[in-house]
């Protein structure tokens, strides 16, 4: 019986050493993780400032080329 105890509690010992182990790998994963999901926020920030940037330079030009077109029209009126 005692014999039995002792394989009871190694056995035990090992599952706990076990899931000790998982347990690490797992939350290494978890910060890894996190630190990727913190990295593509960060990127994402970046891109939308970059779209918005975008889209004001492209009305910017619009605008401009509208201007343009409408001196261009007014001279050609007069000519």
């Amino acid at each position: 019986k005692c014999e039995e105890m002792k394989a009871t509690v190694i056995r035990h010992g090992e599952t706990l050493r076990r899931t000790k182990e998982e347990i690490n790998e797992l939350n290494r994963m978890i910060q890894r993780l996190t630190a990727e999901v913190e990295n593509a926020k960060c990127q994402n920030s970046k891109l939308e400032a970059a779209v918005a940037q975008s889209e004001q330079q492209g009305e910017a030009a619009l605008s401009d080329a509208r201007c343009k077109l409408a001196e261009l029209e007014g001279a050609l009126q007069k000519a």
